[in-house]
């Protein structure tokens, strides 16, 4: 028995290693037919760059130029260019490829399912959705933020009067949206509004840093507000009497924290 099995193992390796296991009628090899087995199946899409500019999907923007973009965005869409421009600064730090963790993106941190989709809905009246990498597009992204910033003012909020209560519910509407902004004065939208034309502005803007119920939405409406300083300062400078411009003493851009 013993022999028998040494003489099979033999047999099989010689097989094996020449690449045949049986003739055919006429004493030739025949090759065996060897099945490569498929591929494993994918289970998980790869997920896009955080980064899409590095895998050159979109054109780089300097900082410089995203400003004047942001600038003539603003402006085209009867929109105060130092307001879009804070938003910009507090949301994304001029970075168009930024990604939250909520999957708020590019400059103005926009969502689809929120400020995007009443940009389409009731402003462009489309019930179809653009895919969400456009707004990896600095273009597209300040376009559609600055559409967002209309409509917050001369649709959500077009019934306050004041000026400057108007671009504060702003700001906390972009951040904690409109509904959250108007039970900070009422749980009824048209007491609300009644309320913010009767208390002016400093007491508009005291509820909504002290007692909005976000917050986040407070400190949101602080940090813009800082930010805009900055570039009203940066824009038109203070000249002293009696001194150089470049001896005045320069304004410092917001902390980011």
């Amino acid at each position: 028995m013993r022999l028998f099995l040494c003489a099979l193992s033999l047999a099989v390796s010689i097989f094996a290693d020449t690449g045949f296991l049986i003739n055919d009628d006429n004493g030739n090899p025949i090759q065996p037919q060897i099945q490569s087995e498929p591929p494993l199946r994918q289970l998980t899409e790869e997920k896009p760059p955080l980064y899409p500019q590095q895998q050159g999907i979109l054109p780089t923007m300097s900082e410089a130029e995203m400003i004047k973009m942001i600038k003539e965005e603003a402006e085209g869409q009867s929109i105060d260019k130092l307001l879009a421009l804070s938003i910009v600064k507090v949301e994304s730090n001029f970075n168009p490829y930024a990604v939250s963790v909520s999957n708020a993106l590019g400059l103005m941190q926009l969502k689809m399912d929120t400020a995007v989709k009443d940009v389409y809905v009731l402003s462009y009246l489309k019930e179809t959705l653009p895919p969400s990498e456009i707004l990896f597009d600095p273009r597209v992204n300040v376009r559609l933020g600055v559409a967002y910033l209309y409509l917050i003012q001369n649709r959500f909020f077009r019934e306050i009067t004041d000026k400057k209560s108007l671009e504060y519910c702003t700001i906390a509407a972009y951040n904690a949206g409109a509904g959250t902004v108007l039970r900070t004065f009422h749980k009824d939208k048209g007491e609300a509004v009644k309320i913010i034309n009767a208390i002016g502005s400093d007491e508009v803007l005291k509820r909504l840093t002290g007692e909005m119920d976000s917050m986040q939405g407070r400190r949101y409406v602080q940090k813009v507000l800082d930010a805009k300083k900055y570039f009203r300062a940066t824009e038109k400078p203070a000249l002293v009497f009696g001194e150089n411009l470049e001896q005045t003493q320069q304004p410092q851009p917001p902390q980011d924290n």
